[in-house]
C-alpha cells in the first residue's frame, strides 16, 4: 500500500511540474 501511495505522489508530481512547463 506504501509503494502503492509513493508512485501515486511520485506520478502526481512528475504531472505537475509538467504541466507547469508545458501550460
Amino acid at each position: 500500500m506504501a509503494k502503492l501511495k509513493r508512485l501515486m505522489t511520485w506520478m502526481n508530481k512528475i504531472f505537475t511540474d509538467n504541466a507547469w512547463e508545458d501550460y
